[in-house]
């Protein structure tokens, strides 16, 4: 199976090429990479340049739009429409992976199954450390179990504050970038008892670690770009799998990320977040499968 490997970015460079180091060491070799550029300047041009004379396991390309505001669902969209993978693994441009990440994502795949990972938020300190060189030198994963005391953040902050968000949040934050198969066939046997909408209730929904079977991901037309500047997407986008009557299943402890720190860009209240609820509303409402503005309708940027 041919895995296509959906990475978000904007106007970070440095951090991109980090993850793209940490692709070149993976154990699948079937797979190609996405680039989907919500508007980056010349210098993470740059980089995808530079990395294309690579020696590497993987095709590399680069869907660039114009810069019109934080889209990331317009430019997932765009990277998908030229994606030619049989499975989609979804990442941002500041996800770092392990070496098994993708290998662990298609053992889990099946038609009608959404994975979901988790990822450690590395603080700012240790973030700033790390160099592309340093990835290709030693593997983050052996920097991150050096560092282990010292090099995660304190807090882990989900956008809803349930307890259960809470709860995994802190879980993952302790031990999610630890790949143990044993947790990880522990954690599968858990969910594999639970019915269909506890599933999605317990999974550990995160936009920037999840995969699924690029015909599903046709079949609910992608990302909804009614969502427009700001973002929010990814959890009405889940909702419309949910419809669709795609089983959320869990790859985590297998499907290891670690997360670069950054700002966030999505917004915890104000208008942006006020109107990402109101289409998440209508969606749960109406058990809307297929949005009206998404992949099939998406005609604008360029892949370079």
């Amino acid at each position: 199976m041919k895995a296509s490997v959906i990475i978000t970015t904007y106007n970070t460079p440095t951090y991109l090429a980090m993850v793209l180091e940490s692709l070149i060491s993976q154990t699948h070799r079937n797979f190609e990479v996405v680039v989907c550029d919500d508007g980056s300047s010349d210098d993470t041009h740059e980089v995808i340049a530079r990395f294309r004379k690579r020696d590497k396991p993987f095709e590399l390309l680069h869907y660039w739009n114009e810069d019109s505001g934080f889209r990331p669902g317009q430019a997932r969209n765009g990277g998908m429409k030229a994606a030619s993978g049989d499975w989609f693994v979804f990442i941002d441009g500041d996800i770092l992976t392990h070496p098994r990440f993708i290998e662990s994502h298609l053992k889990a795949a099946r038609p009608n199954r959404v994975l979901f990972g988790a990822r450690v938020k590395l603080n700012e300190v240790f973030s700033g450390e790390l160099t592309e060189d340093l990835i290709r030198e030693r593997g983050i994963e052996r920097i991150y179990k050096e560092a282990f005391s010292r090099c995660r953040e304190a807090e882990y902050s989900p956008v809803n504050e349930k307890w259960t968000d809470a709860l995994n949040g802190k879980i993952m934050q302790r031990y999610g970038a630890t790949w143990s198969p044993f947790a990880a066939m522990a954690w599968t046997g858990f969910c594999a008892v639970l019915p269909r909408p506890l599933k999605w209730k317990t999974a550990f929904k995160t936009g920037s670690n999840f995969s699924a079977d690029a015909q599903l991901v046709k079949r609910v037309n992608g990302f909804d770009e009614a969502f427009g500047i700001g973002g929010g997407e990814d959890g009405e986008f889940f909702m419309r799998l949910s419809n669709a009557g795609a089983v959320a299943w869990p790859v985590l402890f297998s499907a290891v990320a670690y997360h670069l720190n950054h700002p966030d860009n999505w917004e915890h209240a104000g208008e942006q977040r006020d109107k990402a609820l109101a289409i998440e509303r209508k969606t749960i409402e109406s058990g809307k499968v297929r949005c009206e503005n998404g992949l099939a309708e998406h005609d604008y940027g360029l892949i370079k």
